[in-house]
């Protein structure tokens, strides 16, 4: 799969070329089947699937002072495309500039030069200046300038539709299942081990101190995990990592003196030596929420419940 930042780097599409258009922050069922279906239609017409997709998330733009929250860097999302069979990820730089292009303005900069003769896009696709096109303007500049739109449906689960908003409202609510349930994989975070207070350790329960990510954090608590551990640091392959099961931990350690907050991960039956790796860690469950201890003892004992917890809920 190649990635191209540009328009003038995408290179000629002599069938013309078959896109799929979203921001897909988190990448959920709802974003697969949009790609999914370009994917299937470029395959069809033997050629490119390509994605575009935009960096920074529009948000961090035109709201830069409302919490980021973001489901996924660029990197997982790139990786995710890879998987559903792209071609090529066309990621354009998202600035004010950008943001101002009318929607005929973005058709005549941005798809026209590609070569777009099939454009996938969600049912409540929106773009250009303040929103101002949709998925019908979309289809009316694709009848003057040669290329055909495909709105997909939502895609519902328990009677809602799956989105980015109902993912992050469940990472708040610590609901990994219900966001591993909507995104079709386990909610990841990607980080580099740092180096801690070691008051695991001193407890007996050592473990390594995740570097918080830029992208949202679940709720404070207890988790069952999967842990990915490259030995190179170097998290580019997932067939290149050892896994292993863990408890991860996400608080301010309110037991002791409450401080910033951290992200603890245990991993089960080894050693491993874990400081200065980039690390992956899959939530799959929640053991608890974040509790208070009358002390180190009364911790340590919870602390034996929660790995008793997490083994059940990570068993085969």
């Amino acid at each position: 799969m190649r990635i191209a930042r540009r328009v003038q780097d995408v290179g000629p599409a002599p069938k013309g070329r078959t896109l799929a258009i979203g921001n897909f922050d988190g990448v959920h069922l709802g974003h697969r089947r949009i790609v999914q279906a370009a994917v299937e239609k470029a395959a069809e017409a033997g050629e490119e699937a390509t994605v575009i997709t935009f960096e920074p998330h529009p948000a961090a733009v035109l709201r830069p002072d409302a919490p980021r929250d973001m489901l996924t860097t660029f990197e997982d999302k790139a990786e995710e495309f890879r998987r559903l069979g792209v071609d090529l990820v066309l990621c354009l730089r998202f600035d004010r500039a950008f943001a101002a292009l009318s929607p005929d303005a973005f058709v005549r900069t941005v798809l026209v030069p590609i070569g777009a003769r099939d454009v996938f896009v969600g049912a409540n696709y929106r773009f250009g200046h303040n929103r101002a096109g949709d998925a019908g303007t979309l289809a009316e500049l694709g009848g003057k300038h040669g290329f055909a739109v495909h709105p997909q449906d939502f895609l519902a689960r328990d009677g809602q539709r799956v989105s980015s908003s109902r993912v992050r409202a469940a990472l708040k609510a610590g609901d990994v299942g219900e966001a591993r349930e909507l995104l079709g994989r386990p909610y990841c975070l990607k980080g580099q081990v740092v180096r801690g207070v070691a008051r695991g350790r001193d407890l007996g329960f050592p473990t390594a101190n995740l570097k918080l990510p830029e992208e949202l954090v679940p709720d404070n608590g207890v988790y069952a995990a999967r842990v990915a551990v490259w030995e190179s640091g170097d998290p580019t392959h997932e067939s290149h990592a050892d896994w292993y099961d863990a408890a991860v931990y996400i608080g301010t350690r309110p037991t002791f003196e409450a401080g910033e907050r951290l992200i603890e991960v245990h991993l089960l039956d080894t050693r491993r030596e874990l400081y200065d790796h980039r690390i992956r860690v899959d939530f799959m469950d929640r053991v608890r929420p974040e509790m208070v201890f009358g002390g180190p003892e009364e911790l340590t004992a919870q602390i034996r419940r929660d790995i008793d917890r997490t083994r059940a809920l990570l068993a085969p």
